[in-house]
């Protein structure tokens, strides 16, 4: 009965003290986690205040980290409308985290296949002047998911080309075909000259013809050397006192004379009187004196009036005679010998540039484009919209006359081209319905102008503009790299390629700036020279911002004079 009776158990004392301490001490516990966390997180740590105006912030929420090189440096506050109706993100940036920001640093906004979006900022010179608190700054989009399908088109017509390049009728098999023939027609018998004729029957009509060529020439010259023997001829006569030519008459009194000393002669012999004889040789003396003394070169007939015939007597009957010197004759020989190869030189050299002169000729509409593409571009970089609007149109009227995509496109790049090196970005409306037939090249370029460089293959671009592309991140270099580009519209494209990335430099600006006001383009000059005065305005630079406020009221005003 006693086991069986319950026993009194004492209550615990300070119950109520107990459970209050406990209770106590768990919500302290727990404030001291919350606090942990919050001081772990930044949440107690002094701030700076970051608005990025985005055209899109989808993607983007409260906490979303702001990155530099992969590590948070800011956390998103606060999204909201604008009222320009773009996107308003505040970004708390701790003061410790600040010192990565810079007054020239770029925001992009990027979306890619997996995850959400990502805020990161680009900082190409950390020398510049730090961000300043509550500042403003553009967002840069890059969104993965829009390049999908031009890549799937992209590879389609990469494998659909390399099928037409391997088929049995394509480019690259008849391209070999024509090497073949070529120089199958190299190893025949006429060489080279039956490869650029195209048969040997033109080759063996061009080397009978260099034949006669070769025997006409040989004939002329055997003519020219017995020429001037005939000259040495003459003059050699001369020089015996004897002249080359005489006139019948002259030959008539040689005769004369001649028969009167041999009647002289005979008279001796003859039984006649010895007055007689006397008599005789007197007179044949006295015609040979008179022949003598009158002899004048043959060929001197005046042409003011006529004489009697060289060699006759006054009594006969005038005939006027034309003779040449022989000494004349000779001169003449050996210049016109001397003349025939410089002659022949010359019919060879006509020859030549007759030949050359009958190429093809480009078709007007090539002629046009190019002139009126050249007029474009010489007014866009002036700053004359209406007339750059107008030559444009002009251009692609006769591109698009030839139903050919690939030249449109080019003329749409050549206009995205100027606008980015003038800083007017857009996307390339026009060259979008374009891109699918124009090309990798092409569609790489405006990737390139874009700004979109993570995926580029910069080998697709001009020769000018790979090396921007992949040293784009070396800002030390980044001047150098710049004006290595030879072509000034090819730097200007570069550095306004550069500053769409975010990755300009101080460097890049300056050559942007010298170049285009070295080229005395109006338009970029004053884009570029816009961004300097900013910058200077950002880090507080007064002095250097008026300078550059004075150049570009000074290149408004010699266009307002225009």
């Amino acid at each position: 009965m006693a086991e069986d009776e319950p026993r009194n158990v004492e209550p615990v004392r300070n119950v109520g003290a107990k459970a209050t301490l406990l209770l106590v001490f768990t919500f302290g516990l727990l404030a001291a986690f919350l606090g942990y966390v919050l001081y772990a997180r930044g949440t107690f740590e002094e701030t700076q205040r970051l608005v990025l105006m985005a055209d899109n912030a989808e993607g983007v929420s409260v906490g979303s980290d702001l990155t530099f090189s992969g590590f948070p440096v800011g956390r998103v506050q606060r999204i909201e409308l604008a009222r320009t109706g773009q996107a308003r993100i505040e970004v708390d940036v701790p003061r410790s985290a600040a010192q990565w920001l810079r007054a020239s640093s770029v925001f992009t906004l990027e979306r890619g296949l997996v995850g959400g979006a990502r805020l990161r900022a680009f900082t190409g010179d950390l020398g510049d002047a730090p961000l300043p608190d509550g500042a403003v700054r553009p967002v840069l989009r890059g969104d993965t998911t829009d390049e999908l399908p031009a890549l799937v088109a992209s590879v389609k017509r990469l494998v659909e080309n390399v099928e037409r390049m391997t088929a049995e009728d394509s480019d690259v098999n008849r391209g070999l075909q024509g090497l073949r023939t070529l120089t199958d027609r190299m190893g025949g018998r006429y060489g080279m000259l039956t490869a650029l004729l195209g048969s040997e029957e033109e080759a063996k009509k061009v080397i009978e013809a260099i034949g006669r060529a070769n025997a006409v020439l040989a004939s002329v010259d055997a003519l020219a050397r017995r020429l001037d023997g005939l000259g040495q001829q003459a003059r050699g006569h001369a020089g015996d006192g004897r002249p080359a030519r005489a006139g019948r008459g002259r030959r008539g009194r040689r005769d004369a004379a001649r028969g009167a000393a041999g009647q002289c002669d005979a008279g001796r012999r003859a039984p006649e009187s010895r007055a007689a004889r006397r008599a005789a040789c007197r007179r044949a003396g006295d015609r040979r004196r008179h022949a003598r003394r009158h002899r004048r070169p043959a060929g001197a007939a005046r042409r003011d009036r006529v004489e009697p015939a060289q060699g006759r007597a006054a009594d006969r009957r005038d005939q006027p005679q034309v003779a040449v010197q022989p000494r004349h004759r000779a001169e003449a020989a050996v210049t016109a010998r001397r003349a025939l190869p410089g002659l022949a030189a010359a019919l060879v050299a006509a020859a030549l540039l007759a030949a050359c002169a009958s190429g093809p000729v480009p078709p007007q509409w090539r002629l046009d484009a190019r002139g009126a593409l050249d007029a474009f571009e010489s007014a866009w970089l002036r700053g004359e919209s209406r007339v750059a609007a107008q030559e444009f149109a002009r251009a692609r009227s006769e591109l698009a006359s030839t139903g050919d995509a690939r030249l449109v496109a080019q003329a749409e790049l050549t206009r995205c081209a100027l606008q980015v090196a003038s800083l007017e970005f857009d996307d390339c409306p026009a060259f979008r319905p374009l891109a699918q037939d124009a090309g990798a090249a092409a569609r790489a370029y405006a990737a390139y102008l874009g700004g979109q460089w993570e995926r580029l293959d910069a080998t697709l671009l001009p020769a000018a503009h790979r090396a921007v592309v992949t040293q784009h991140r070396a800002a030390s270099t980044q001047g150098a790299t710049l004006a290595a580009i030879d072509d000034p519209l090819s730097r200007l494209v570069a550095a306004g390629a550069l500053f769409r990335t975010g990755n300009i430099a101080p460097a890049g600006m300056a050559a942007a700036v010298d170049t285009a006001s070295a080229q005395g383009w109006r338009r970029p000059l004053l884009a570029w020279l816009g961004v300097l005065e900013k910058r200077a305005q950002a880090a507080g630079d007064a002095q250097a911002a008026d300078a550059i406020r004075r150049r570009i009221e000074l290149v408004l005003d010699a266009a307002a004079k225009r």
